[in-house]
């Protein structure tokens, strides 16, 4: 008997809690400036978060298995505005594997991530162009300046440094009152 009046009570305590609060949530893309919460390893680069492996040089496929066991895919560039934030960045000088590839279809080069096509206007000059009838897979060409970064097809089996792009994180919160 004392346990049903104790739920009795118990839910009697909830319902008169849930009347005399309002809960209000919100949800939103990002993290709050003034959150302290770390997004390691992972860095905030204009609207993405990205992970800059240069301390390894690995071919494309191992890049691509080292961001998906970091919950990550390898880099989507989406726009001129995504690269020339990573090169404002201030990354070395030199060479990175992108998501980006021709696998499934020769000549067709898309993002591996979500198979869209590839800007066109994000290719360095003669760019793609399949030499030796073997270059599947891109890599983005850091240089010092914007005009001199862009993308090329090389042969999948080059080592080179690579970056990751997490998705982007969502901030819950909850007003209570």
């Amino acid at each position: 008997m004392f346990t049903l009046i104790s739920k009795v009570v118990a839910f009697l305590g909830i319902l008169s809690f849930v009347k005399a609060y309002s809960i209000n949530p919100y949800i939103e893309e990002g993290i709050p400036e003034n959150a302290n919460i770390t997004t390691d390893p992972f860095v905030k680069i204009g609207n993405g978060y990205y992970y800059i492996e240069n301390s390894q040089t690995v071919n494309w496929y191992t890049a691509y298995h080292s961001c998906r066991k970091l919950g990550a895919d390898l880099v989507t560039l989406e726009n001129q505005e995504e690269l020339k934030a990573l090169q404002e960045y201030n990354l070395t000088s030199g060479f990175y594997w992108t998501s980006g590839s021709d696998l499934a279809f020769t000549g067709k080069h898309v993002w591996f991530s979500d198979a869209e096509s590839i800007s066109s206007d994000l290719w360095l000059p003669n760019e793609p162009n399949n030499a030796d009838c073997n270059e599947r897979c891109v890599l983005l060409s850091v240089a010092n300046t914007l005009a001199d970064s862009g993308l090329n097809d090389v042969t999948c089996s080059r080592n080179t440094s690579f970056i990751c792009e997490s998705p982007t994180p969502m901030t819950a919160s909850f007003v209570i009152w």
